[in-house]
């Protein structure tokens, strides 16, 4: 009957959504059929309903082992060496080489992690994927949302998992759309503003590119197709935002991170957008502008044609895929998580009237009319029913009836034989208490009467328990006393072994803080080796260059020397050449004194000649007058070059002295570079002797660190083998007291008669 109910519904749902009178004549038939048939039913096939609920019962828990059965014979079936290959159909948006080097990893790794069985991925177009699944041409399918959305409500398709889409650096299973416009465009700052303008979306049938958007602006009272005075589509999201950009269109829509990530890649500025509608998170678990609620990400879906079994194995593969594999990178991924919610896209759809919800218009009073005649038959249906079940449960209650009162009458008479059993029974009973009375005051010794019947048979079972009992109670006052003497003698090494190890502790204190004295002292050591180390480095460098210094002073000196020489020889080139002016002053005197002479002569001779020689007689005094200026020039000179020559000589002599004393102060130089070099030999030495003293100071700092770490925690394990000494100590004490206790309790048992009961002992 539930059956016939739901294909009643199915067939009104179908009236209401289809507008072919054919089909609305078709489905009044099968309802006004239903409707006969349900109320016939009850007075055709009353029995026959009653056995069909109990095969339908049975059948529905037997079935739920069919597809494994199917699963195994399909296996069980297939060409030995053969696998089963199981197709992946997607759509190939980007075209078909994009898609495969997109979603082939991910079909390789399936085969990779299911061995046994292949998967193939086929990449196709909307018509063709369409037209596979119409044929059940593939297994499973990779949908953007909207489109699982509709192949869900079409063929069935069942999600397995959500993909985590990686953007900008993190993993997301959820998206949205963000609305926006030109920040410039002081005019737009809301939803409503949008009326009259040019807006642009990515694809009519573009989920994140339109859909979501339209929803908000419906959601907002905003009939895009009616208000907007342009809708157009770019074909991607990158020319949606560009053509905003540039004012081709007042407003756009793409899905979210689309502007985060092209403004990473330096084709816009997100300063250039305004975004309408905010709904960006604040606390940053979404840190993408939004304008939209947020849907699921891609699923990876099933088709009817594969088995439950297939199924979870596929997802528990594709939950396992590592968010570092070359499959994960290559979807731009973290791989898969648990198949999401993907109601509120249905939610969605149905507001939109969008495929698969595009087949449902407004109801015509034709449509009502046949809504009503299809809730009569329903009614119909049920009325017949209702019939059926209550003269059903009229028959059951006459013959309940009958059955009872013969039920009362047997149940009768079984009470009265019971009740004379009961009683028997409890004498029985009675008298048996009444013989173990003893052992519930600790007497294991006593044994009860062995009778007939049942009671002989709780009598014997009795026996059997106090004797072992009994052997219990001996087991265990011997070993409560072996115990007790045990633990009293573990309790006192323990607690010695607890003081030897407090003292041990404190010892152990006493030297962890003469190990850190110690080390804060290496430690003081270190740094001021590293001081002296830098120092002596330092010395080192100045004694190098000391000692370029000296060469260089070496070499000046012996430059010097050179010079000292070479001034020297010109010097006395120099007074050779005064010697030799003397000479020519000498030759010029002697010239000066003959021509004083021959102008006497002159004179002389003029004289003699009287008046004819006064003419010659004037020559005569200007060459002697000549001849006494060339003279007193010639003093002049001579006394000059002496004057130089003297001097020339002093110089000479002082260049000498002076050669003497470079030469002394080269040989001077010398010996001091040699010793220099010997200090910096040494300098050397020393500095490679403190830098390993360094070294050597750093590793004993270092040592001694460790040993004081070291020292610490044997300080801490001391205090804690101490603590714990002390709490096994007292654990046996405890334990002690629960064994005296035990003792006393086992000690109220009688095991033998030999033994007396306490209370005896006491009076």
């Amino acid at each position: 009957m539930r059956n016939l109910k739901n294909q009643s519904w199915k067939l009104l749902n179908r009236t209401i959504k289809s507008g072919s009178n054919k089909s609305n004549r078709r489905s009044f038939h099968w309802i006004i059929l239903l409707s006969f048939t349900g109320l016939l039913l009850p007075s055709v096939v009353p029995q026959i309903a009653t056995n069909s609920l109990t095969k339908n019962i049975f059948l529905g828990a037997a079935s739920a082992n069919t597809n494994s059965e199917l699963v195994a014979q399909a296996k069980s079936t297939e060409p030995t060496g053969q696998k089963k290959v199981f197709k992946i159909a997607t759509i190939a948006k980007r075209g078909k080489d994009k898609t495969i080097e997109k979603w082939k990893p991910l079909a390789d790794y399936l085969s990779e992690t299911i061995p046994e069985y292949d998967f193939e991925l086929v990449p196709m177009n909307f018509e063709e994927i369409y037209a596979a699944a119409e044929k059940s041409e593939f297994d499973f399918l990779l949908p953007n949302p909207g489109m699982y959305v509709d192949f869900e409500a079409r063929y069935g398709a069942n999600r397995i998992a959500t993909l985590k889409n990686r953007r900008l650096g993190n993993a997301y299973t959820e998206f949205g759309a963000v609305i926006f416009t030109k920040a410039d465009r002081n005019d737009i700052n809301e939803l409503k503003d949008f009326n009259g303008k040019t807006f642009m979306g990515v694809k009519e049938v573009a989920f994140g590119g339109w859909q979501m958007a339209w929803g908000v602006f419906e959601d907002n009272g905003i009939n895009p197709k009616r208000q907007f005075k342009e809708l157009d589509f770019a074909g991607t999201h990158d020319k949606v935002v560009m053509a905003v950009l540039n004012g081709e269109t007042d407003g756009g829509t793409v899905r979210t991170d689309t502007i985060e990530r092209m403004a990473t890649e330096g084709k816009v500025k997100l300063e250039d957008f305004k975004i309408i509608n905010n709904k960006q998170d604040p606390q940053g678990n979404f840190p993408f502008l939004i304008s939209t609620p947020l849907y699921p990400e891609w699923p990876f879906a099933s088709t009817k044609n594969v088995s439950l079994e297939i199924s979870e194995i596929v997802a528990k593969a594709l939950l396992n895929m590592p968010k570092d594999h070359s499959a994960a990178k290559a979807a731009k991924s973290d791989g898969w998580t648990v198949p999401l919610n993907y109601r509120p896209i249905h939610d969605l759809f149905i507001e939109l009237s969008v495929t698969p919800y595009d087949e449902i218009e407004q109801i015509t009073f034709e449509d009502l009319l046949w809504y009503w005649v299809a809730i009569a038959g329903i009614l119909g249906t049920l009325a017949g029913v209702t019939i059926y079940f209550q003269r059903r449960s009229l028959i059951q209650t006459q013959t309940t009836e009958k059955s009872l009162n013969a039920l009362n009458r047997s149940l009768e008479q079984s009470a009265k034989e019971q009740r004379e059993e009961r009683e028997a029974l409890e004498e029985a009973i009675s008298t048996l208490m009444d013989s173990l009375e003893p052992a519930s005051e600790g007497d294991l010794t006593v044994r009860a009467q062995l009778l007939e019947g049942d009671v002989g048979i709780i009598a014997d079972l009795f026996n059997a328990i106090v004797e072992n009992l009994r052997a219990i109670a001996i087991q265990t006052k011997s070993s409560a006393s072996h115990v007790s003497l045990s633990l009293s003698d573990n309790e006192v090494t323990i607690r010695e072994l607890a003081e030897e190890a407090a003292v041990e502790a404190q010892q152990i204190q006493n030297t962890l803080s003469s190990v850190a004295n110690i080390s804060e002292s290496i430690k003081e050591v270190a740094d001021n080796a590293e001081k002296t180390a830098s120092i002596s480095n330092d010395a080192f460098a100045t004694a190098q260059e000391g000692n370029k210094a000296m060469d260089l002073t070496v070499e000046s000196i012996q430059g010097l020397r050179t010079t000292v020489g070479d001034t020297a020889k010109k010097i006395k080139r120099l007074g050779e050449s005064a010697q030799q002016i003397s000479q020519v002053v000498s030759l010029i005197d002697e010239i000066a004194l003959k021509t004083n002479l021959l102008a006497i002569n002159a004179s002389v001779e003029a004289a003699r000649a009287g008046e004819l020689g006064q003419g010659f007689t004037a020559v005569a005094e200007q060459v002697g007058a000549l001849a006494e200026q060339s003279a007193n020039a010639t003093k002049e000179i001579s006394q000059l070059v002496q004057g130089i020559q003297s001097e020339t000589q002093e110089v000479v002599a002082a260049m000498e002295v002076g050669t003497t004393q470079v030469v002394a102060s080269t040989r001077l130089v010398e010996d001091t570079k040699t010793r220099l070099q010997a200090v910096l030999a040494k300098s050397q030495d020393i500095d490679l002797l403190m830098q390993s003293i360094s070294k050597a100071t750093v590793s004993q700092a270092a040592t001694s660190q460790i040993v004081t770490e070291t020292m610490k925690q044997v300080t801490e394990a001391s205090s804690q083998r101490s603590q714990s000494s002390r709490q096994i100590a007292e654990a046996i004490k405890g334990t002690t007291n629960i064994v005296q206790e035990l003792q006393e309790s086992v000690a109220q048992f009688k095991v033998s008669e030999a033994e007396q009961q306490p209370e005896a002992k006491m009076a």
